[in-house]
């Protein structure tokens, strides 16, 4: 697997929008600590984002390293999607997650690219990494339709 290209630190990294949007609460909102270190800001397209758990997965009890990696890694096609969310749909049908080694430290960053297909269907591929390197990959698939 060859190591990502230097990329900027969660601490240098942009703070994702939805902690500035109005709306309700979710994972996405409240659960993740999520700053962009390239490609897109929440915008489309290749994105590069680091994230770090805002608490434990369940209350009371430790979140191990490997649950940081899979709950990161279910965020592909979120930061990097490449249709409006106000205009389709996207339900992320399954993820699979390869992981080569526990993340090191608090922060995974997700090197994420979604591809949709024109027959209702797409696909999300991210690689994962700490701040030491690459810890492994994701893939989502995706049912995309129009609202």
């Amino acid at each position: 697997m060859a190591r990502r290209a230097a990329v900027r630190g969660p601490r240098e990294s942009v703070e994702h929008p939805s902690v500035e949007q109005p709306g309700g609460e979710g994972f996405n909102r409240t659960g993740m600590e999520i700053r962009y270190a390239g490609g897109t800001r929440f915008g489309g397209g290749r994105s590069l984002a680091w994230f770090r758990l805002a608490g434990p997965l369940v209350a009371g009890e430790r979140t191990d390293p490997a649950g940081l990696a899979v709950a990161a890694a279910d965020f592909g096609n979120g930061v990097s999607h490449v249709l409006d969310f106000r205009t389709h749909l996207f339900v992320n049908t399954d993820l699979t997650v390869t992981l080569l080694r526990d993340p090191e430290g608090p922060w995974v960053l997700l090197d994420a690219r979604t591809r949709i297909a024109p027959e209702g269907i797409g696909w999300a591929s991210s690689t994962l990494y700490d701040a030491r390197g690459p810890i492994g990959f994701a893939q989502q698939t995706l049912f995309v339709q129009a609202r």
